[in-house]
């Protein structure tokens, strides 16, 4: 990725595994049943430096 630059960020968490993707491709994923925790509403950025978030959507899926 370039400095300054907008990139997509996709992160899909279905269950116990988050998936992450940058520009429509697969950047990473995980697997913790902490993921998939009944109680579990919280969603946090952490990024060294600063960034920048803009058009920030966020839905749930029953699938």
């Amino acid at each position: 990725m370039a400095l300054n630059t907008w990139n997509e960020l996709t992160i899909e968490v279905k269950g116990d595994v988050l998936k992450v993707l940058i520009d429509g491709e697969a950047a990473g994923s995980l697997t913790s049943e902490g993921l998939d925790h009944p109680v579990k509403q919280n969603l946090a950025f952490s990024v060294p430096g600063s960034a920048d978030i803009d058009d920030l959507k966020i839905w749930s899926s029953d699938q």
